[in-house]
């Protein structure tokens, strides 16, 4: 602080500032004395205080101010000499720029008082405040931009301020005011350059590393200290935009900044700023009527300041700041947040298409090894139907004497091969269908029942399968796709069942839709397995017996294109038990 002087002091001091005001030489030395800092010194607030210790000098006062105005014209920054610290615990809040404070900014002209109690703008002052009587207060302007104002006071033991001394505080106050919008216009480079160096910075650091979660952590935690806001954080998207922001993914909070309350599970604000797709700022969490928003205020959040990452007419998520304390977001705040924003979208969109590449990459060879392992399968399916129908064609063109069983038994050999490769044929087309987008149903009104005898006597296993629960009813279906469900669950039954066994074929009439039931007694299959035998191309492991891996699959596909669905359970006993339905609204 700036030290009261003592009584004996005060009367030196004022012959001092009498000789200096008399002296023009030594008055403009004062005067550069006080002013020329200003323009000097890197931070604006030590300056402008020296300017008020030269004021206090060279008009004896021993009190003085200085007042910065913010963008509502408000007093956004006080600063004060003369006042001991006691003095000043006892005063209940800074100046607010009302009364003659506030006059010397509203009417922006000097304002001079021999008793400032007489003026019809004073308010008085607060309990406990030090006496003031006389009054000297001249605005700093700069144009028609009002920075601020100088302020000076008196006890009522010294003499009134002079014409004199408002004519210097005036020449300071004009010098204060270049300084100041120089000051300004320095830190407003300063910050412009800080900011273009951390946006090359994101920028750099997002095109170069395909890592998202540190690009992310590393923007978050340089917006942070950018912006002085006490959490930063990014939290992206997944599914709906609407439903705000789901995931976050990097954050920069510190306990020890002012939030040491974790972030909550409840972003209204952030997800606000993904819905709408602005930017949304909120100055004190207080004055909003928003109930909402009380997850926020419970975390001892007050102020928040969200931008949506938008890229390529999509929402990918949210950058957000926090602040433990109501604070109006600057236009370099918001800038800042709004630049960097598209930088992490495009981090963002760049890592979601890397991965996208690496997936398809990985589903392409995949693919291929699918492909090679099904040309390598089918080449082995035909071969080995299509060696045995070679050899019964051959024993039966070169053997006369073969009697009337062995001929049955070989015809019946040549029947089962012939179905199989027909089914096999059959599969593989409907495969390629399928992958073309062809693969379509031809409905028809079907008898079930009639549907079920047709399929068991298909499949050559009419002595094995015992038929239960049949019903009359009707259905528009697909015949021959459903048909061929029935003749693959029957045959996988009679594939991994005892030959020796009966396969249970049940239909089961219920509200909504009817389920068609394949047991068998075989080993049955284990849980863990049961969803990918319904996959393409797939085969137990360690299975030996001839198959193609695709029945099932395809099975599922005809279920489902009929509405349906198609599953494996235990069968009470032992075994396996398939099931498929078909909806209601397919019964005609």
């Amino acid at each position: 602080m700036f030290p009261l002087p003592g009584r004996a002091d005060r009367g030196t001091k004022g012959v001092s500032h009498l000789r200096t005001r008399s002296d023009p030489r030594r008055l403009l030395q004062a005067l550069l004395d006080a002013s020329i800092p200003l323009t000097r010194e890197g931070e604006l607030e030590p300056a402008l205080l020296r300017l008020v210790e030269g004021a206090m000098q060279l008009t004896g006062a021993p009190f003085g101010a200085a007042a910065l105005v913010g963008p509502d014209g408000d007093i956004a920054t006080f600063l004060h000499r003369g006042l001991t610290p006691e003095q000043v615990a006892l005063l209940p809040h800074p100046p607010r720029g009302r009364g003659l404070l506030g006059a010397v900014l509203r009417d922006r002209r000097a304002l001079r008082l021999d008793r400032l109690q007489d003026h019809p703008a004073s308010v008085g002052f607060p309990d406990h405040h030090v006496t003031m009587t006389a009054f000297l207060g001249v605005p700093l302007q700069h144009g028609t931009n009002l920075v601020g104002a100088l302020y000076l006071t008196k006890p009522p033991e010294d003499p009134p301020f002079t014409i004199e001394d408002q004519e210097v505080l005036e020449v300071m106050g004009v010098m204060a005011t270049i300084g100041i919008e120089n000051a300004r216009l320095f830190e407003a480079e300063a910050a412009r350059a800080t900011r273009t160096s951390l946006l090359r910075a994101i920028s750099s650091r997002a095109h170069r590393s395909l890592e998202l979660s540190e690009v992310l952590s590393e923007a978050a935690r340089a917006l942070e200290r950018a912006t002085t806001a006490d959490r930063c954080f990014i939290a992206l998207v997944s599914g709906d935009p609407g439903d705000g922001p789901s995931q976050v993914v990097a954050r920069s909070d510190d306990p020890g900044r002012g939030l040491p309350r974790p972030l909550p599970e409840e972003l209204p604000a952030s997800s606000r700023a993904v819905t709408a797709r602005r930017t949304i700022a909120i100055a004190d969490l207080d004055d909003e009527g928003d109930p909402s928003l009380q997850p926020l205020r419970d975390a001892g959040v007050r102020a928040v300041l969200s931008v949506p990452l938008l890229w390529g007419g999509r929402v990918l998520g949210v950058c957000t700041l926090h602040s433990s304390s109501p604070r109006v977001w600057s236009d370099d705040d918001i800038t800042l947040l709004q630049d960097a924003a598209h930088e992490i979208a495009a981090a963002v969109a760049n890592a979601s298409l890397y991965q996208e590449a690496i997936r398809a990459a990985e589903d392409l060879r995949r693919l291929d090894r699918m492909r090679s392992d099904f040309v390598s399968m089918v080449t082995h399916e035909l071969r080995t139907p299509l060696t045995v129908i070679a050899g019964i064609a051959d024993i039966l063109k070169r053997s006369d004497d073969i009697d009337a069983d062995q001929r049955d038994q070989l015809l019946d050999t040549l029947q089962r091969e012939a179905r199989r490769l027909t089914r096999l044929v059959g599969s593989t087309l409907d495969l390629e269908a399928h992958d073309q987008g062809r693969f379509a149903l031809m409905t028809s009104e079907v008898e079930l029942a009639e549907l079920i005898d047709e399929a068991v006597t298909d499949s050559g296993l009419a002595a094995r399968v015992t038929v239960s629960g049949r019903t009359e009813r009707r259905l528009r279906v697909d015949r021959d796709r459903i048909k061929q469900v029935l003749l693959n669950l029957l045959g996988n039954a009679a594939a991994y069942g005892p030959p020796d066994e009966p396969i249970e074929l049940e239909v089961q009439p219920a509200d909504g839709e009817i389920t068609v039931r394949v047991d068998d007694r075989g080993p049955g299959i284990p849980p863990e397995l049961r969803d990918r035998l319904f996959h393409r191309f797939s085969r137990l492991p360690g299975d030996t017996r001839p198959g193609s891996g695709l029945g099932l699959y395809l099975s599922r596909l005809i279920v489902e294109a009929h509405g349906g669905r198609i599953w494996c359970e235990d069968r009470p006993g032992g075994g396996a038990s398939f099931r498929f339905t078909l909806p209601a609204e397919r019964a005609a």
